[in-house]
């Protein structure tokens, strides 16, 4: 199965491969839409395979269902904050003529 042989979830929309490359038989994520794969959630009492890196779920979203969902609230977007590392050391310039 490919990703895009799947549809929206929510409205059923059939999204477009975002790239064709003619005789590839890659994965290649729908356009217009995002992919979430998931390997399962301990609190899932529906899906769960307890560790089987080999089996996973896919599930795809349309932009405009995203978008309604996120002027509804029913979606958010995280910016995960990550600290600074220490800075670079200054690198030595040479003075005058080389």
């Amino acid at each position: 199965m490919k990703y895009t042989d799947l549809d929206c979830i929510r409205c059923g929309k059939t999204l477009p491969p975002s790239v064709t490359i003619e005789g590839d038989d890659d994965e290649i994520p729908p356009s217009d839409g995002l992919l979430f794969i998931s390997y399962g959630n301990y609190g899932s009492t529906v899906y769960d395979p307890m560790g089987n890196a080999q089996e996973y779920l896919l599930v795809v979203i349309c932009d405009e269902v995203r978008r309604l969902a996120g002027a509804g609230g029913q979606c958010h977007a995280y910016l995960q904050a990550v600290p600074a590392g220490p800075a670079d050391p200054p690198v030595p310039w040479p003075v005058g003529p080389a």
